[in-house]
C-alpha cells in the first residue's frame, strides 16, 4: 500500500496471511484508514492498521465476519516482529 500525505510517501508491504476470502478485506482496509486517521491516528499507523485488518479479513470466509479487536493488534504486532527479525 502507498499513501502520500503532503508531499510525504508512506509504504506499507502487506502482510503474509493465509488467504480464505479476499472479498471484503479492501473494504475493510479502507474503513480501517479512515477511521484511524478521523481518531488522530498519523498517516503511518493508520496504514500500518488497515493493512493488518485488510489482511486479517483475507483470511477468514466472508466479506464481514466477526472477530475480536484484539486479533488485529496480534496480526500488527507479529507482523513488527516478523520485520525487525528481518531487518537484523
Amino acid at each position: 500500500a502507498l499513501v502520500s500525505d503532503n508531499g510525504k510517501i508512506h509504504r506499507h508491504p502487506g502482510l503474509k496471511v493465509t488467504v480464505a476470502d479476499t472479498i471484503g478485506s479492501g473494504d475493510a482496509f479502507l474503513a480501517g484508514f479512515l477511521h484511524q486517521l478521523l481518531s488522530g491516528a498519523t498517516t503511518e499507523k493508520a496504514l500500518n492498521f488497515a493493512s493488518a485488518i485488510g489482511a486479517f479479513i483475507a483470511t477468514q470466509a466472508g466479506a464481514c465476519p466477526q472477530y475480536d479487536p484484539s486479533r488485529i493488534a496480534q496480526l500488527i504486532q507479529s507482523n513488527e516482529n516478523s520485520n525487525s527479525l528481518l531487518n537484523h
